[in-house]
């Protein structure tokens, strides 16, 4: 009865300590899995990390955060973010061929065009020119929605994308359309 007790103690000490690291932050969980892209069969793993990344967007001295029902994931070091959340985030109308998995964003006088699995960004635009991206990590389906990798938004759209290790959020700024 004595051994049942001293370990009954142990484990209550164990998890007082343990919800007191997460409650103050010195102990992280991150979340994680596995992505098979369907096109290239290439397998990726991704990182979910605690706490979350959070996206906020800057035009001229406007701040708006981005809401998103999937978190972005970290794949080879990349951010990828939900594709309709931070498209629609910037204004841009968002469609979706399901057929050839491609989504297009419009906004302004600028299309970008992204097929899950291929490892190009498109950029069409009125006034700037037409280019090509090439992506260190293709658009993926995780979880039902399709990710982007931040980043090459923001090189499309000639933003500055800056990230905070201690805030983990990624400041999206002086994007034009």
């Amino acid at each position: 009865k004595d051994v049942m007790v001293k370990n009954m103690k142990k484990k209550i000490i164990t998890m007082t300590i343990l919800t007191s690291m997460l409650l103050t932050g010195s102990l992280s969980v991150s979340a994680a899995g596995n992505y098979t892209d369907p096109v290239n069969g290439v397998s990726y793993e991704y990182t979910i990390p605690n706490p979350e990344i959070t996206v906020t967007l800057m035009n001229y001295d406007k701040f708006k955060d981005v809401t998103f029902d999937q978190a972005p994931v970290i794949i080879d070091g990349r951010t990828l973010v939900p594709m309709r959340a931070i498209f629609e985030a910037l204004a841009m109308a968002v469609t979706w061929d399901d057929s050839t998995k491609t989504v297009k964003a419009a906004g302004g006088q600028t299309d970008i065009i992204l097929t899950v699995g291929d490892n190009k960004l498109y950029r069409n635009t009125n006034n700037r020119g037409n280019a090509i991206f090439e992506l260190d990590v293709p658009a993926q389906i995780i979880n039902g929605r399709t990710l982007v990798p931040l980043r090459a938004i923001g090189d499309a759209l000639n933003s500055t994308v800056t990230w905070n290790e201690n805030t983990h959020n990624i400041l999206f700024s002086g994007y034009t359309i």
